[in-house]
């Protein structure tokens, strides 16, 4: 059984949001998701948590209206309390100079987004999967 786990998917729009929900409900039951729109609200509920909670994983997509992606994952990278929780970057980017930025401020892993619904469903269970049960990150 894979261990439980919480995700903090950051992502204003409503139907992907619904969708990779959806996907994550279907493919693995033992994750707890908290969606927020924006950055301010990421940062509300970052801070709302005394404690982060164990096997915390950030799914962060870099489109917004407000333009804060980056402002979200740089602040995460920072920040002493948040630099060890990984973030993934979860975009429908494909720019070359959009991927770089992003390691260049530590994101955890980039994935675009993919177009049809069979291959999202695969990619939201293999990123589950993997953070999971394969990776170890500090509890």
């Amino acid at each position: 059984m894979l261990a439980a786990m919480t995700v903090l998917l950051i992502e204003h729009d409503e139907q992907d949001a619904l969708l990779f929900s959806t996907c994550l409900q279907e493919l693995t039951p033992n994750v707890r998701l908290i969606r927020v729109k924006d950055a301010i609200a990421a940062f509300d509920q970052l801070n709302a948590w005394r404690r982060l909670l164990p096997q915390l994983l950030i799914l962060l997509d870099l489109d917004s209206p407000d333009q804060q992606g980056y402002t979200v994952l740089e602040q995460v990278k920072t920040r002493s309390a948040l630099r060890h929780v990984p973030v993934v970057v979860f975009s429908s980017s494909k720019q070359p100079e959009d991927i770089y930025r992003a390691y260049y401020l530590y994101a955890s892993s980039y994935l675009a987004k993919p177009e049809n619904l069979e291959e999202y469903q695969a990619l939201v269970k293999t990123v589950a999967r993997y953070w999971q049960g394969v990776a170890r990150v500090p509890t």
